[in-house]
């Protein structure tokens, strides 16, 4: 009955005033924190994460991550202190008081927000950002599947009337929440293309009746409906007022992911933040997240490597964490954290990025390591680059062994992206580091500015599904595609016989990561041709991993050249300048993988100039 801690305990000695200058600042409170105070807002005498979930449709899990992490924003803005327990910081009581919820709800906690939070919370006018809510689940005929969607199971009135009684509990999904008694709002639905009047009305008998109307145009259209067994309507909200319309027979499934309308949303919201990238490339970054959750961006520095990072997490309702990478690194303590001489645990950089995801499991978080080479990748990150080829399906989810404190492995949400920059102060990458990621390289740079609409582009909100892969094991998960996969086996079998000329040949690895590659993109509608997504895998697999000074790894590259430019003859192994010619056919128009070609054509020409070559040039 007590809410914990006491004042005389543990205060943050954060005042009235400077909540609001947080509260103000966008860059230390963004929306979703705003909206998770404001649930808690709403229960001025506490409640759990569990029933604010219950009220407005979200996922309890996430309230709490978002708190979690709100409380360690502020922790880190304020310097303000940080209660202990069993030698752990508890972050919670920056925001909250907390105490056991009551009997039926054991081990659950309750929380109310502190007084001078609370104030501040009044003065700011915080009962604006309230989200939504959104209550899943079956109501009378309607059934809401998410936010967007909803499913009427039709019934003789449905057709007879030319419209449908709307439940209390789902009135918010035609905006019907807001109208007043007797009122009404025009709604456009659009039905195989077209678009039809409509509109939501609040009736008034004895109590407040919704209903949803369209026009008999429309229902003429349904007609032929009328008699199937089992009919559904489905319902989606394209934008406030607009709704599209889908009569099927049966049960109705969630409507799967398009990945190609969510890039094709992608690219222009990271135009419009100023940052204007090669075609092809946003697509290569999701297909390399989506085949593996480790990807390597190498480049220039300044081309925006880590912005791409931080602008795909907004794009896509991701959470991003950045973390700097140091040189003195050189154990997995030095990411995941260490006890010190005291006892207590001190945390490491990377334990709110995997703290986040375990908190939001629906959500991706991307964490960038960048300049992740100026410390030996291969020595600090060893653990992560063993156990995450120990990745296996179970119950839905893909789970790894258990990794430093991380008892239950590496988050299936947790995508991990580094940024290199290749000059004389950074490593070199082991072939252990190589074959485990995909490097994208980043070389192309438009140095003239490109004008901006001004338009406002709004993020997605994506599920884990979108990044997450399907494909782990080659021999069970890609079976039903098995001649296209043997079709890229049979090249990367061509490819491999090249390298083991030079000793630089591929093993099972390479080659499942690859096959996984080009069947995402197969899956997501082709974003890009074979030949592209191919190039991108010879550039991103094979040739990091080549470099050497012998005459044995020119007479490989040729080789190699000749696969890329498309059975090109005429390049002489033991030419001095073969590299020139080789850059002219990469230009080609009848090239056919044209960036592994250029980039096999820089490599030869830096072994002609130096008696070394290297795919980090």
């Amino acid at each position: 009955d007590v809410w914990e801690p006491k004042e005389s305990e543990y205060t943050p000695n954060i005042t009235v005033s400077q909540w609001l200058e947080l509260l103000n600042n966008p860059k230390i409170i963004g929306p979703v924190w705003v909206a998770a105070l404001a649930m808690f807002y709403t229960e001025p005498e506490g409640t759990t994460c569990a029933a604010l979930g219950e009220k407005f449709g979200r996922n309890p899990s996430s309230i709490s991550g978002n708190c979690t992490q709100l409380a360690k924003r502020i922790q880190k803005e304020t310097d303000c202190p940080i209660p202990k327990s069993n030698g752990k910081n508890q972050y919670w009581p920056i925001l909250f008081f907390g105490k056991y919820a009551e009997k039926e709800e054991p081990g659950v906690f309750a929380w109310k927000l502190r007084p001078e939070l609370y104030e501040a919370l009044t003065e700011f006018g915080i009962s604006k950002y309230l989200p939504t809510v959104v209550r899943t689940g079956t109501f009378d005929s309607w059934e809401i599947l998410d936010e967007s969607t909803a499913v009427k199971h039709c019934d003789k009135s449905f057709f007879a009337y030319n419209g449908s009684g709307v439940p209390k509990d789902i009135c918010w999904f035609f905006d019907a929440d807001q109208l007043g008694q007797k009122e009404s709002a025009a709604l456009k639905l659009i039905y195989n293309g077209k678009e039809y009047s409509g509109k939501v009305a609040n009736e008034t008998t004895d109590r407040i009746r919704t209903r949803l109307f369209w026009s008999s145009e429309l229902g003429s259209l349904f007609a032929p409906m009328s008699e199937t067994a089992d009919t559904c309507a489905t319902f989606r909200k394209l934008e406030t007022g607009v709704y599209s319309i889908e009569l099927t027979g049966g049960e109705v499934e969630v409507p799967a992911i398009d990945v190609k309308e969510a890039i094709s949303q992608i690219k222009p919201y990271i135009y419009a933040r100023g940052f204007d990238y090669p075609d092809g490339l946003i697509e290569n970054f999701y297909l390399s997240l989506k085949s593996k959750p480790f990807v390597i961006l190498a480049g220039t520095s300044g081309t925006g490597k880590t912005r791409l990072v931080k602008l795909f997490a907004e794009a896509i309702g991701a959470e991003f964490r950045l973390v700097s990478v140091r040189p003195d690194w050189s154990d997995g303590s030095d990411l995941f954290g260490h006890t010190d001489l005291n006892g207590n645990f001190v945390p490491g950089p990377v334990c709110d990025a995997f703290d986040t995801a375990l908190e939001n499991p629906d959500k991706p978080v991307l964490l960038c390591l960048d300049e992740m080479n100026l410390a030996r990748v291969e020595y600090y990150l060893s653990d992560f680059l063993s156990v995450v080829e120990s990745r296996e399906r179970f119950e839905g989810k893909i789970v790894t062994d258990a990794i430093a404190q991380y008892e239950d492995g590496i988050p299936d949400n947790l995508f991990i992206i580094g940024t290199v920059n290749m000059d004389e102060t950074t490593f070199p990458f082991s072939k252990k580091v190589l074959d485990r990621a995909n490097t994208i390289e980043f070389s192309y740079v438009d140095l003239m500015p490109q004008p901006r609409t001004g338009e406002i582009l709004f993020p997605q909100e994506l599920p884990n599904s979108f990044l997450r892969t399907e494909y782990l094991v080659l021999s069970l998960d890609c079976m039903h595609e098995w001649e296209y996969m043997n079709s890229i086996c049979a090249e990367l079998k061509a490819i491999n016989e090249v390298l083991a000329q030079a000793n630089a040949h591929v093993g099972y690895r390479v080659r499942d990561e690859i096959v996984f590659y080009l069947l995402n993109n197969k899956n997501a509608g082709n974003l890009l041709t074979h030949e592209q997504a191919m190039d991108n895998e010879i550039m991103q697999k094979i040739l990091p991993r080549i470099q050497g000074s012998s005459a044995a790894v020119k007479n490989m590259l040729c080789e190699l050249f000749k696969i890329c430019a498309g059975d090109y003859e005429g390049i002489q192994t033991e030419s001095d300048n073969a590299s020139a010619k080789m850059l002219k056919a990469s230009h080609a128009p009848d090239c056919k993988y044209p960036k592994s070609a250029k980039k096999i054509a820089f490599m030869v020409r830096r072994y002609e100039e130096d008696g070394f070559t290297s795919y980090w040039l």
